[in-house]
């Protein structure tokens, strides 16, 4: 008789009624690399084989995690299984970790396969349908959660050891690189192009002359860049100034973790806080308010002398339709709260300024001051032009490689050069722009100490004919502190050292003295 070799039943989906589907994943690209999903997938063929079954399809999820069921295949072959004809009676895994790492997980998965009269098999874990088969299998399916719990726990713990010890164990902050220091240990050290760049912002910002948002555009054109080589956005700049770890404090607020840094920090700790007095509003500024109405130059300037709060403002409409403007305290608690007409306000505010008239004999000092500030801020202006000048040029030199490679080299169609040429020409617009800024700052020294002569003599004539933006620099360069107001009384905790009495300056001893008191009633 002849010996004929009979085939297995798993190759042979016509002789056989038991479909199968394989389910195999990775998580990383280390263990793609590692050809860890053909190991999986051989061994869970073979066991297919052993069974009889006939796999009907392979699904390969290829570095994604087991921490959620959003996987892209997983997602698949349920709806495979759901939809498929014939439908497979068994979804084969290699490990019980390759198919769920959460019990919670495992068992909805489970009860959906069930569901569907689909059931779960394992290469390396025997399951079935017993009551104890199926205990057994509750209590390995959470072995892979126990384990990823461990390890969180450890990681956790190890992470806040690098943090006591002042070592930053998480993604640099913009400004610095994670890198190893001499004894191979990682620590951050200064990413040579954006941390002159961050230093600058911090300094410019505890000025008080510049708000955040002149500050983010000033280190914008100055070249800073996100690390996808985008400008600073207002939030991630916002959340550069309030950062710590610029100044070298390792701070975890979650954790109630702070340490001294092992690593060079990029400024201070005085320009940190000094920058953080700025923010809160404990620190004087001469920043114009943030929600200017050309009506009310002294919203959120002057405060209620009763309540201490400034002074909100808003029209109000009287019988016959007329519109009237108000500053107004609205504390509940107040006992005595403000609502005055804003020109009553305005005229006793002028009236206020011309009796901080200065001896002009104090023009003389304040000469020397401000040639000193005037030679500073010069400087830093042609600076920036001279920063500006050069990125305009490279953008000019861009536009013309671009439009040289479309005529002569012809290497882009018209599509691809409108396409590169458009966002160009924005940039070159903007660089322009800016550049015609930074030339507006470049003054004349004799210009700018006859108007400050102008101001010392004149202020209340000068805040007359400003701007919106320049009454409120000026005022608050007046009286740091603001102003108080209640019934017609004016009255300021601080006077700008320019408005002091000359008596002050005699001598070698020069003071500031205070102005505390000055109070006048209009």
């Amino acid at each position: 008789m002849m010996n004929t070799r009979q085939r297995p039943v798993a190759n042979r989906s016509d002789a056989t009624d038991v479909f199968a589907v394989v389910y195999t994943r990775v998580s990383t690209s280390r263990q793609l690399e590692n050809a860890s999903l053909e190991t999986q997938l051989r061994a869970c063929k073979e066991f297919c084989d052993r069974n009889g079954w006939a796999v009907l399809r392979v699904f390969r999820e290829e570095g994604e995690s087991a921490k959620t069921t959003a996987r892209t295949q997983l997602q698949e072959m349920l709806r495979f299984c759901r939809d498929a004809r014939p439908r497979p009676e068994y979804v084969v895994v290699y490990a019980l970790d390759r198919f769920a790492r959460n019990g919670l997980d495992h068992d909805t998965l489970r009860a959906g396969l069930l569901a569907l009269q689909i059931k779960l098999r394992c290469v390396q874990t025997p399951l079935g349908e017993t009551a104890v088969e199926k205990a057994v299998e509750r209590i390995l399916s959470t072995i892979p959660q126990l384990d990823n719990e461990l390890r969180a726990e450890r990681s956790v713990a190890g992470m806040k050891t690098r943090l006591e010890d002042g070592n930053w164990p998480f993604k640099a902050p913009l400004g610095y690189l994670n890198r190893r220091n001499a004894n191979n240990k990682k620590t951050l050290l200064h990413d040579a192009q954006r941390a002159p760049l961050i230093k600058m912002a911090f300094e410019l910002y505890a000025t008080g002359l510049y708000t955040k948002e002149q500050v983010r555009q000033r280190v914008n054109a100055e070249g800073l860049r996100t690390l996808r080589d985008k400008p600073l956005g207002p939030e991630a700049f916002g959340r550069i100034l309030r950062n710590p770890l610029y100044a070298g404090i390792v701070a975890v607020d979650d954790w109630g973790i702070i340490a001294v840094g092992h690593f060079q920090p990029i400024v201070s700790k005085e320009l940190f806080e000094q920058v953080g007095h700025v923010l809160a509003g404990r620190r004087p500024t001469v920043t114009p308010h943030k929600r200017n109405r050309e009506e009310f130059p002294l919203r959120g300037f002057i405060r209620c002398a009763q309540c201490h709060h400034p002074l909100t403002a808003s029209p109000s409409t009287g019988k016959m339709g007329v519109k009237y403007l108000y500053y107004r305290c609205q504390q509940r608690t107040c006992p005595s709260p403000v609502n005055v007409r804003a020109d009553v306000l305005h005229d006793g505010f002028l009236n206020f300024m011309r009796q901080q008239q200065p001896d002009s004999r104090y023009l003389l000092l304040s000469y020397k001051v401000i040639s000193d500030v005037w030679v500073q801020k010069q400087t830093d202006a042609t600076k920036f032009a001279k920063a500006v000048e050069r990125q305009l040029a490279e953008l000019k030199e861009q536009k013309r490689k671009l439009l040289e490679a479309m005529v002569y080299h012809q290497t882009l169609n018209r599509a691809e050069f409108d396409e590169m040429r458009i966002p160009l020409e924005d940039k070159l617009a903007e660089a322009e722009h800016r550049l015609a800024e930074a030339r507006m700052d470049e003054t004349d020294v004799d210009a700018v100490l006859a108007f400050a002569e102008d101001l010392l003599l004149n202020a209340a004539k000068v805040w007359e004919r400003c701007s919106l933006d320049q009454r409120q620099r000026l005022q608050r360069v007046l009286f740091p502190r603001g102003v108080e107001y209640s019934d017609g009384n004016y009255r300021t905790q601080e006077t700008s050292f320019l408005f002091k009495s000359l008596g002050q300056f005699e001598g070698e001893n020069v003071g500031n003295g205070s102005a505390t008191g000055n109070r006048t009633r209009v």
